[in-house]
């Protein structure tokens, strides 16, 4: 079934950018286009759909969104506020074969409490547990057709974002690419 079917949602749970930060990440997008060029077609993300994905759940009844935020909220009292440095590049699944590209994220341990908390909240509600380790990434482009590279690009550090919830967002797929809609915004605990 599709996520156009009104009583599906495709939902995922998500940590918005700041401005500042899709700047950023446009640049580098526009570098990786020059290098890219030859034999290379990617759909770039646009800095709306840019977004650190926490939990991704899929086609979700819509009776069931208020069972994530439940779950999101339950998870979200045990991390208080933090900050998050975004550096690096990579690719899913591996810059000899990309399909995804990608800006990484330093490893932060609220973050990963963060996501630990929403994959139990969840999983005691029914909704599936991720079965591969949590990648803290922003996606910043897709490729459609491409080639292995041998010199991958390293990139750099791109900045800081401070942390003070994340955000219920339904996913509405078109063809110009997916459309997202936030359903909640969810707050870490207080300090």
């Amino acid at each position: 079934m599709s996520s156009s079917d009104e009583t599906r949602w495709r939902l995922f749970l998500a940590i918005p950018l700041q401005h500042h930060l899709c700047r950023r990440l446009h640049r580098v997008q526009e570098q990786l286009a020059a290098s890219f060029q030859q034999g290379w077609s990617m759909r770039w993300s646009t800095p709306e759909q840019m977004h650190l994905t926490l939990k991704f759940l899929g086609d979700v009844e819509k009776d069931r969104t208020p069972d994530v935020t439940e779950g999101a909220r339950e998870a979200s009292e045990l991390v208080s506020s933090f900050s998050l440095q975004f550096e690096g590049l990579g690719a899913f699944p591996g810059w000899n074969r990309p399909r995804v590209v990608w800006a990484g994220v330093r490893p932060e341990a609220q973050l990963d409490r963060l996501v630990g908390g929403l994959e139990d909240s969840l999983g005691k509600r029914g909704f599936g547990r991720e079965r591969l380790a949590f990648t803290p990434h922003v996606t910043i482009g897709r490729v459609r057709r491409g080639r292995r590279v041998d010199n991958p690009p390293v990139g750099g550090e791109y900045g800081w974002l401070s942390v003070s919830g994340f955000s219920l967002i339904r996913s509405v797929l078109g063809p110009a690419g997916p459309r997202y809609e936030t359903l909640e915004q969810i707050g870490l605990a207080a300090v």
